[in-house]
């Protein structure tokens, strides 16, 4: 039997993905890669803090997206942050996870896993800067200068709150973010520090 016949077994199916960032990633949302999105597809599905550099339009923002759903459908982290320079951008990239969930085959396979009934209209907004899934997983959209504090959730399975295990960091730098070194070393500092500190030390990962 060859793959693509396997993956018609929606029971096998589900079990290859849930080993598989790339495969899930393929199957339910883009199919066509280059070698460095191969690489890139690998590298977000590791345990090892990633880093993606590349030029505009390359797909990056979509791949960190994918891996978020990936990791929210499996549930690899309990409590998410998106973090942008702006919070009007970070809550689009949540809205757009959202949106992603929402696609049919996702569906098909993992049931609705956006809570339609809290946040119907805010799906149709132009922003949403967080929910909680179905499932129990926790995203939130923060600006770069809001602070993580406080960010801890409570897992009813495990009985015990958590800290964030997954942070992304995306376009934490605008024009005016760059303008001079005392503005990017006080950026600095705060990831560094407060961002990072407020992470889950054991299982925190960071995809910048």
């Amino acid at each position: 039997m060859d793959i693509q016949e396997a993956l018609k077994d929606k029971v096998v199916r589900m079990e290859a993905m849930r080993e598989s960032f790339p495969l899930f990633f393929a199957y339910h949302f883009w199919r066509k890669f280059t070698d460095f999105q191969k690489d890139w597809l690998k590298s977000l599905q590791s345990n090892k803090n990633t880093m993606l550099i590349a030029f505009r339009a390359s797909r990056k923002t979509t791949m960190v997206r994918g891996y978020v759903v990936w990791s929210i459908v499996y549930k690899k982290d309990t409590s998410i942050i998106w973090q942008s320079y702006e919070d009007t951008l970070s809550a689009e990239s949540v809205r757009e996870i959202a949106k992603m969930l929402c696609k049919p085959s996702i569906v098909e396979d993992y049931g609705n896993l956006f809570p339609f009934e809290s946040k119907k209209e805010d799906l149709a907004k132009r922003s949403l800067s967080n929910f909680e899934a179905t499932n129990g997983v926790k995203i939130a959209s923060k600006s770069l200068w809001q602070t993580l504090r406080g960010a801890n959730t409570y897992d009813m399975q495990e009985g015990m709150s958590s800290r964030p295990t997954l942070l992304i960091l995306d376009d934490i730098d605008v024009m005016k973010s760059v303008t001079t070194s005392d503005i990017i070393n006080a950026n600095e500092r705060k990831i560094l520090s407060e961002t990072i500190g407020a992470l889950d030390p054991l299982k925190r990962k960071i995809i910048f």
